[in-house]
């Protein structure tokens, strides 16, 4: 976001790691846990709160420098 916008979509770092065991969230407005399984680096993926599953996105992934 931009002139103090936030914007809605989180990124979470994971290094060198090739293996992501599980993803948990803990939504803030209710609380409630979700555990997410079979999440694969080097994919964005959309996650909604309630929704069993996580859809990967069709994002295309930006490169900076040389």
């Amino acid at each position: 976001g931009c002139y103090g916008a936030s914007s809605l979509s989180r990124c979470i770092g994971i290094s060198a790691y090739t293996k992501i065991e599980s993803v948990e969230i803990t939504w803030p407005a209710t609380h409630k846990k979700q555990l997410f399984t079979g999440i694969e680096p080097g994919k964005f993926y959309e996650i909604t709160e309630g929704n069993k599953n996580a859809v990967v996105a069709n994002r295309k992934k930006i490169k900076f420098g040389k």
